[in-house]
Protein backbone atom coordinates (compact mmCIF):
# COMPACT_ATOMS: atom_id res chain seq x y z
CA UNK A 1 0.00 0.00 0.00
CA UNK A 2 1.01 3.54 -1.13
CA UNK A 3 0.51 6.55 1.11
CA UNK A 4 1.96 10.47 0.54
CA UNK A 5 4.14 11.94 3.84
CA UNK A 6 2.36 14.73 4.99
CA UNK A 7 5.06 15.10 7.69
CA UNK A 8 9.09 14.94 7.39
CA UNK A 9 9.65 11.60 9.66
CA UNK A 10 12.27 8.56 10.12
CA UNK A 11 11.02 5.57 10.55
CA UNK A 12 11.98 3.68 13.27
CA UNK A 13 11.41 0.52 11.83
CA UNK A 14 13.31 1.03 8.57
CA UNK A 15 15.83 3.60 10.26
CA UNK A 16 15.24 5.98 6.92
CA UNK A 17 14.18 9.30 6.67
CA UNK A 18 11.22 10.66 4.53
CA UNK A 19 10.32 13.76 3.64
CA UNK A 20 7.13 15.63 3.20
CA UNK A 21 5.44 14.89 -0.55
CA UNK A 22 7.60 11.73 -1.13
CA UNK A 23 5.66 8.24 -1.05
CA UNK A 24 5.61 5.83 1.40
CA UNK A 25 5.07 1.83 0.80
CA UNK A 26 4.83 -0.80 3.15
CA UNK A 27 2.69 -3.94 2.90
CA UNK A 28 1.38 -4.08 6.32
CA UNK A 29 -1.85 -2.28 6.59
CA UNK A 30 -1.63 -1.90 10.33
CA UNK A 31 1.88 0.28 10.20
CA UNK A 32 0.35 2.77 6.97
CA UNK A 33 -2.76 3.29 9.84
CA UNK A 34 -0.49 3.66 12.57
CA UNK A 35 1.37 6.50 10.75
CA UNK A 36 -1.66 7.88 9.54
CA UNK A 37 -3.03 8.26 13.05
CA UNK A 38 0.38 10.33 14.23
CA UNK A 39 -0.26 12.68 11.22
CA UNK A 40 2.83 11.37 9.10
CA UNK A 41 1.14 10.16 5.90
CA UNK A 42 -2.22 9.84 3.86
CA UNK A 43 -3.18 7.20 2.35
CA UNK A 44 -3.80 7.02 -1.26
CA UNK A 45 -7.53 6.58 -2.08
CA UNK A 46 -7.87 3.26 -4.32
CA UNK A 47 -8.74 3.38 -7.91
CA UNK A 48 -12.06 1.89 -6.78
CA UNK A 49 -12.85 5.02 -4.68
CA UNK A 50 -11.47 7.48 -6.55
CA UNK A 51 -13.73 6.57 -10.06
CA UNK A 52 -16.83 6.19 -7.05
CA UNK A 53 -16.16 9.66 -5.99
CA UNK A 54 -16.09 10.99 -9.69
CA UNK A 55 -18.88 9.32 -11.05
CA UNK A 56 -21.21 11.06 -8.17
CA UNK A 57 -19.29 13.89 -8.41
CA UNK A 58 -20.20 13.61 -12.55
CA UNK A 59 -23.80 12.24 -11.35
CA UNK A 60 -24.52 15.67 -9.14
CA UNK A 61 -23.05 17.98 -12.03
CA UNK A 62 -25.49 16.52 -14.29
CA UNK A 63 -28.57 16.76 -12.12
CA UNK A 64 -27.77 20.52 -11.13
CA UNK A 65 -27.69 21.34 -14.67
CA UNK A 66 -30.51 19.39 -15.78
CA UNK A 67 -32.61 21.61 -13.16
CA UNK A 68 -31.68 24.66 -14.80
Amino acid sequence: MEAEVIKNFTDKNRNRAYQVGHIYQHSELKRINELEEKGFIKKKPTAKKAISKNTKLNSKMIEKSSDE
